[in-house]
């Protein structure tokens, strides 16, 4: 198994607004959320996590980033309305992966908005993130930082 990544050889920039982050690391980041919107179309429920996910892009969304050099490991997209951080992307590359980098991303998330962030400190804030039935590892990684599974969303076609 590859090294871990610590939250000290990894680069995070946080951005209050995605029209903030450099072009060429933008363009990354469509990358691998274009690639995670693919494996979507073949996962149950993928299709109407995608559509909830479209509806929450005309949001303003905050972004933290993790660098190694130059090149994007992974990123973490949100949206504050406090008391609720919703996780709308956390998305790490696939050669990356199962090497710390997501969860450098989520306590750096913590960091910015929850613990440090002064409205935070009055509300109470909760960070909620989704998990697509059968994903094991988004469902396993969301656990592991403290998360409890508290919806389930049942849909039924209406196109025949």
């Amino acid at each position: 198994m590859p090294p871990s990544f610590e939250s000290d050889r990894l680069n995070l920039y946080s951005f209050a607004k995605l029209e903030q982050i450099p072009e060429g690391q933008r363009v990354e980041i469509d990358g691998l959320k274009s690639e995670e919107h693919s494996e979507l179309n073949s996962k149950r429920g993928g299709s109407v996590l995608k559509s909830y996910l479209q509806i929450h892009e005309e949001n303003d969304s905050g972004c933290i980033i993790a660098l190694n050099e130059d090149t994007v490991l992974g990123f973490v997209e949100f949206i504050v309305q406090y008391p609720v951080i919703t996780i709308t992307y956390l998305v790490v590359a696939k050669q990356f992966r199962r090497r710390g980098v997501a969860t450098v991303l989520y306590n750096r998330l913590i960091e910015v908005c929850g613990t440090n962030h002064p409205t935070a400190r009055r509300e109470n804030p909760r960070i909620d993130s989704f998990a697509l039935p059968g994903d094991l590892a988004a469902k396993s990684f969301f656990e592991s930082v403290g998360s409890k599974g508290n919806l389930i969303i049942m849909s039924k076609s209406l196109d025949g």
